[in-house]
Order: C-alpha cells, then sequence, then structure tokens
C-alpha cells in the first residue's frame, strides 16, 4: 500500500486540515504553533508500533475551545465521537490479488482503501467493493447446492447478505455460508 491523501480534523491545534496528497517527498510548511507537528502526530496514531500510543485522548487531543460542547453532544447521543485521521492508500497489485482471492475478480471498484481512526478508539477500514461480486463468490465458496443458493441471488451487499442468510433456516449447507460471512465481519472488518 502506498500512502495517496491525508485529512487530519479535531486534533490539538488543527480543527480541519483538508484533504492533501501525499507523495514521495511531502513538505508541510506554516508558522510556528500552525499545525505542522500535530499533523504528524495524528498520522502516527493510525498505526503506532505501540497500540496504546494510537489512542486519541478527547481531554488531550481535542481542540480546547470547543471540547466541551463536543462531549456534550457525543453524551447526549447528537454527534458520534468524532474521526482524526482519514487516510487514502493505493493497494499494490498483489495486495488487489489477495483480496480478489476473498471476494472475487473484478470485486474491487477501485484500488484504493480508506483508513479512519478517531475517539472512537477503532479504526475503520474501507474498500470501493462490489457488494453483488463478493456475494456470489461467498455463494459459491460455501458450495450451496442450486435450490438453496438461489435463496441469496438478489444480495447486492454484504450487509444484505448477512441479514438474508440470518433469517434463513439454519442447515449443513447455510451454516458454511453463514460462517463465511461471521468470519468477513468479525475477522476482515468488512460490512
Amino acid at each position: 500500500m502506498k500512502l495517496k491523501t491525508v485529512r487530519i480534523t479535531n486534533f490539538r491545534s488543527v480543527t480541519d486540515s483538508g484533504e492533501f496528497e501525499v507523495g514521495n517527498i511531502t513538505c508541510l510548511v506554516g508558522k510556528n504553533e500552525s499545525g505542522k507537528t500535530a499533523v504528524l502526530q495524528a498520522l502516527h496514531r493510525l498505526n503506532p508500533l505501540d497500540e496504546s500510543a494510537g489512542r486519541f485522548s478527547v481531554t488531550d487531543d481535542y481542540p480546547r475551545a470547543t471540547v466541551s460542547d463536543y462531549e456534550q453532544d457525543v453524551k447526549n447521543g447528537k454527534r458520534k465521537p468524532a474521526d482524526v485521521v482519514t487516510a487514502t492508500f493505493e493497494l499494490s497489485d498483489t495486495e488487489v490479488r489477495l483480496i480478489e482471492e476473498d471476494f472475487g475478480a473484478g470485486c474491487l471498484k477501485s484500488g484504493m482503501l480508506t483508513l479512519k481512526r478517531g475517539y472512537h478508539d477503532t479504526t475503520y477500514v474501507t474498500l470501493d467493493l462490489d457488494g453483488a461480486v463478493a456475494c456470489r463468490t461467498l455463494i459459491e465458496r460455501a458450495e450451496l447446492p442450486a435450490s438453496v443458493a438461489v435463496k441469496f441471488k438478489e444480495c447486492e451487499t454484504l450487509e444484505e447478505l448477512s441479514k438474508a442468510v440470518e433469517a434463513t433456516e439454519e442447515d449443513e449447507h447455510t451454516k458454511r455460508l453463514k460462517a463465511l460471512v461471521k468470519e468477513i465481519q468479525t475477522e476482515g472488518g468488512v460490512n
């Protein structure tokens, strides 16, 4: 993977960096105390060597001018915990091939992957996945008989497939499909 773009929001002195491109050489320019180091610190927390160093603290890291309003809004359910880092990566040919082994040839609409991390202490991974191709591939991998597979042929997203599998009476065939879907949702982080 190669880092292509980054956006930092709601981190120390950085309210919103705006999305910026990252190349072989990237230079951050600005006055003293304008947020250059904060951008690098936030980016580092996307994938630190020590997992505890990757956590964002509302008390220490959220911009001080609006932290009280933010905390109240999150507490009252008016907004979700904020993302801090959004990074887009270009997948290598090898990475695309590995994804296609799991989800089928042509399952990616683009060769890009987006990672987000913030005050929710979870890293979210987003692939531009063709859900219909992924669903068909999982159904084939489950080796369902045609009479059972037909129940799931209308599924266009992994979420739809998951709901359809849950709503179907479990037998030896659907058990395999259910296990594949669950594996992807828990280990692969794909919904």
